[in-house]
């Protein structure tokens, strides 16, 4: 993939230098929703689920090796990038390219699910429905890694929102789930400015040096 691309992996953010800061964003993400939601369970009185480790292991490892790594290495890192460079030789306005790019190349990985999705026998009537939050959450995974540089940070979310028993929540899953992209989105804003900061300081060093 790499190769066909002409990319390193540098070019997508998996340069040593981004290992940290990719895992420590999804420790932090995890602990937030998973604050979020027991604070928000206590204020209700409702009852609350909490993680089960031993039983979820696996599945994060599976994840975390295989499954979440080949799909943003593909669907963000190669896919949606070969997207944007092609469609910017159509439009000159980057912000417009970068949208079409995520959105075609979400439609894209939301397909890719179809066969998977018929061996689970999931009914043609819920198809389109899980469908579209494939491709909402391919939409996530996207901004993450746009907003950050980082596809480690998107393969953080990726996996462990695959591996529900990782976090706690009610008997409203729904709102579980919006805290996480809240949670995932505000992250990477911070992220970016955060890395901007670093990078201007550094560079205000060298010229001093210089």
């Amino acid at each position: 993939i790499f190769a066909w691309g002409r990319q390193r992996l540098r070019d997508v953010g998996l340069a040593g230098g981004n290992v940290l800061p990719g895992i420590a964003y999804g420790i932090i993400w995890w602990a937030l929703t998973v604050g979020a939601v027991a604070a928000i369970a206590f204020v209700r009185g409702t009852p609350l689920q909490w993680p089960v480790f031993e039983k979820t292991l696996g599945p994060l490892v599976k994840q975390l090796v295989v499954l979440a790594p080949a799909e943003e290495v593909v669907f963000r890192g190669f896919i949606m990038a070969q997207f944007y460079l092609k469609l910017r030789g159509i439009c000159s306005r980057s912000a417009v390219t970068l949208t079409a790019a995520i959105l075609i190349s979400q439609l894209v990985f939301a397909l890719w699910h179809i066969p998977h999705r018929m061996s689970e026998h999931i009914a043609v009537a819920e198809m389109a429905t899980n469908l579209a939050l494939t491709l909402v959450a391919g939409i996530l995974f996207c901004l993450v890694y746009v907003w950050t540089g980082n596809l480690l940070t998107a393969l953080a979310v990726h996996a462990a929102s695959n591996v529900f028993g990782l976090f706690a929540y009610t008997e409203n899953f729904r709102l579980t789930q919006l805290i996480m992209i809240g949670w995932a989105l505000i992250l990477a804003d911070l992220y970016a400015r955060l890395g901007r900061k670093v990078t201007a300081k550094l560079e205000t060093r060298s010229r001093l040096v210089r």
